[in-house]
């Protein structure tokens, strides 16, 4: 059964990789970009930036200063990405029934160490929206030991979204499917941190000092569903476990998304910046929205085929260059016409502890310090609880199409220890033992 389930899940992937689907999912090829005026963001080589090739240096610092698009696409091509794999690995764990997702719900660790976020339980980044998508995220995956040395070396809120994962039994290639492509992340993210420098005429090492074991450094897969397949498996599911023998419950839901219509926004993902560094990001199709510094919104490519990603500037980088970079403010747009989305997104993050605040470089008279001080931490922190507050309130005053988010599930671990003529039966809740 699980052979016959990764074999479908490959053939929906090479399906939505096909010129021809592409093109009936509003994209022309595997590599084209619509855009809402005229123009293309530059692409750039992630080994012509390894190579710091004078060119590509020259690209990257016209694209972070660039008066228009905020973002560029970033051709992996000749790197270690397996888009495919990864892709085929998230399309598995999705296509698993609800209560099998629901068991690897965030999270059993006392850290926020990843795990399923189910569809319409994302945070609001904006109040009065609601996210239709549901998500697979993944932290730095530390060993207990390694977590508890970074606890007991700099103190626990520095384990603060880190390892260790709790990976899916059920599909046997996504850890090290995801894992490889988080690896590649990390390179990627190191040769980013250091080109962004050099473009900007700092030392080399000026950002990538602060890249290190305890990065914020999350990744996410991620499957935006239309609204009519997300009722179609609630349909299903509820036939499953014979809790209705007419649909009522599914067909609740449906009429609560379309009643809730009025008091909030049915999005993909509302509109917010990133709060890390820089953001690298791969889609099946379009959906994905970035708004330039003009003030238009443009839809970013989608390379099905190919490691060719976006990158998007995120907070950290503006609070560094004091506003010279911006960090790019974008959203995805519901999944239409019948065609799911897919994306793999890492965001690039700095120590828990590194303090973000302007470069003494990019404050002047004309360009007074517009930032103040704060840890990789404290601003991840932030950002994050004020979305998850705007998400609280509308569950609270019932204006949500759920009235309750799925709780963690229950979990634990026994240790049966056989002594002489004596048994010890020993249990830990948090879900293993060290």
């Amino acid at each position: 059964r699980a052979a016959r389930r990764r074999a479908a899940c490959a053939a929906v992937y090479r399906a939505c990789s096909r010129p021809e689907t592409a093109k009936a999912c509003g994209v022309a090829g595997t590599v084209v970009l619509q855009t809402m005026s005229a123009g293309y963001p530059p692409v750039i080589s992630l080994e012509d930036l390894r190579a710091r090739t004078p060119s590509a240096l020259h690209s990257l610092k016209d694209a972070l200063l660039c008066p228009t698009f905020g973002y560029f696409e970033l051709d992996c091509s000749q790197s270690s990405f397996d888009v495919h794999r990864t892709y085929e690995a998230a399309l598995e764990f999705f296509a698993q029934p609800t209560e099998v997702k629901c068991q690897y719900v965030h999270t059993q660790y006392v850290s926020e160490s990843g795990g399923y976020v189910p569809i319409l339980e994302e945070y609001a980044y904006v109040k009065g929206t609601a996210a239709l998508v549901e998500s697979f995220d993944v932290v730095r995956d530390l060993s207990l030991a390694d977590l508890r040395r970074v606890r007991d070396t700099l103190g626990a809120d520095a384990a603060r979204g880190l390892g260790p994962m709790d990976w899916p039994v059920e599909v046997s290639d996504m850890k090290p499917a995801f894992r490889a492509f988080y690896s590649s992340c990390d390179d990627a993210a190191k040769v980013l941190m250091t080109s962004v420098a050099l473009a900007l005429g700092l030392d080399e090492r000026t950002f990538s000092q602060y890249f290190g074991d305890t990065a914020h450094c999350s990744m996410r897969a991620m499957h935006y569903p239309t609204i009519a397949e997300h009722q179609e498996v609630q349909k299903s599911e509820v036939n499953e476990s014979h809790k209705s023998q007419d649909g009522r419950r599914s067909r609740r839901l449906g009429h609560r998304i379309s009643s809730t219509r009025d008091a909030v926004s049915i999005v993909g993902i509302a509109e917010h910046t990133d709060f890390e560094f820089i953001t690298i990001l791969h889609q099946t199709v379009q959906g994905l929205e970035l708004k330039g510094r003009d003030g238009s919104w443009r839809l970013a490519a989608a390379h099905p085929d190919s490691p060719l990603f976006t990158v998007i500037f995120a907070d950290a980088l503006e609070i560094f260059t004091n506003g010279l970079v911006r960090a790019t403010p974008h959203r995805v747009l519901a999944s239409q016409n019948d065609k799911d989305r897919y994306s793999l997104v890492r965001f690039n993050g700095l120590n828990d502890l590194a303090i973000v605040e302007p470069l003494t470089q990019f404050v002047t008279v004309e360009r007074p310090r517009k930032f103040v001080a704060a840890t990789q931490g404290e601003h991840v922190g932030k950002q994050v609880t004020s979305a998850s507050d705007n998400l609280a309130q509308m569950l609270e005053e019932k204006k949500y199409p759920k009235t309750t988010l799925t709780a963690p599930p229950k979990r634990f671990a026994q240790m049966l220890i056989v002594a002489g003529d004596r048994i010890l039966l020993g249990k830990h809740t948090c879900g293993e033992f060290a």
